[in-house]
């Protein structure tokens, strides 16, 4: 079965096809630009992508989604994103009747993590922890082989627990949380902060630490031991013995040594000895693997 994968992204849109195999192809990118009317133009960019896919693929029997932000996905609305502040975007309405096909969407977070277990490195863990290292600190669980979303929805959050109750204010409105010490945004502001004037984006930092920079480093390295704090927290709380990490690429392998750091010194003995700690299975394409994967969930 054809299925076009769609990964809307803050500022892009990627789209890909699969196979008979559940191999993508066709990968393609455009960017997505924001305005007073984000929720307008970010669905034209959509409908105008899929028409010219479908034009092209008129084999695809079914959308996947995956999206930032909250998500009803039993009704395949978008209901709200942070990034963009779009709300209420139904996806069924303006993409899947208007073309005709099942629509499927589900929140990026959920969604890497089923596809994690369904393609990636998770194939044989019942409960595992999916945690995306970007601009924002995401989280979702999956627990006796399904995905657990709580009572609201929003299970999940690790970037939301509060790691330091004297650290710096969280875009949540609360202080300390995990995404305050540890995101791409969070690692920008420690470099600016400790070096006035000089603005890095996270990619200049990667490469100033894998090229020596002892200062960088150490950040990446104190942004881990947090991240790690919060691993252990949730370990201890659910005994999770499995935590993939995904996101920004390098991140991880630069926070690693902190991640790990963490966990020792935070997890409870017994459950700690015993936490796995792995890199996504599906680099830079988990979003989209997790687009097909909720298409073939759907039913």
């Amino acid at each position: 079965m054809a299925i076009l994968c769609l990964d809307i992204g803050g500022t892009k849109l990627s789209g890909a096809i699969s196979d008979e195999n559940n191999k993508l192809h066709s990968i393609s990118t455009i960017p997505l630009f924001s305005g007073h009317d984000a929720k307008k133009i970010v669905t034209e960019a959509i409908i105008d992508f899929t028409d010219r896919v479908l034009d092209r693929n008129p084999e695809i029997e079914r959308i996947g989604v995956s999206v930032p932000g909250l998500t009803d996905s039993e009704n395949s609305v978008w209901i709200f994103s942070p990034f963009s502040g779009i709300r209420d975007l139904n996806l069924k309405e303006c993409i899947g009747d208007k073309f005709g096909l099942p629509i499927f969407i589900e929140n990026d977070v959920n969604s890497c993590a089923l596809a994690e277990k369904k393609f990636g490195v998770c194939k044989d863990d019942e409960n595992f922890m999916w945690i995306t290292l970007s601009y924002g600190i995401g989280g979702s669980l999956v627990i006796n082989n399904n995905l657990f979303k709580g009572t609201n929805g929003n299970a999940g959050e690790i970037g939301h627990i509060v790691v330091d109750d004297n650290g710096p204010a969280c875009g949540c409105g609360n202080k300390g949380c995990l995404e305050a010490f540890a995101s791409c945004n969070a690692l920008e502001n420690a470099f600016l902060a400790a070096n006035p004037g000089e603005k890095k984006p996270i990619e200049e930092l990667i490469s100033k630490s894998f090229k020596g920079d002892k200062q960088v480093t150490e950040m990446f390295r104190d942004a881990g031991f947090m991240v790690g704090k919060a691993v252990a927290t949730v370990a201890n709380l659910l005994d999770i013995g499995a935590f993939v990490f995904g996101g920004v690429p390098l991140i991880y392998e630069l926070m690693f040594d902190g991640i790990s750091d963490g966990v020792e010194r935070f997890a409870f003995k017994d459950t700690g000895l015993n936490i796995k700690r792995r890199k996504t299975g599906l680099g830079n394409q988990a979003a989209l693997y997790g687009a097909l994967t909720v298409a073939l969930l759907g039913k």
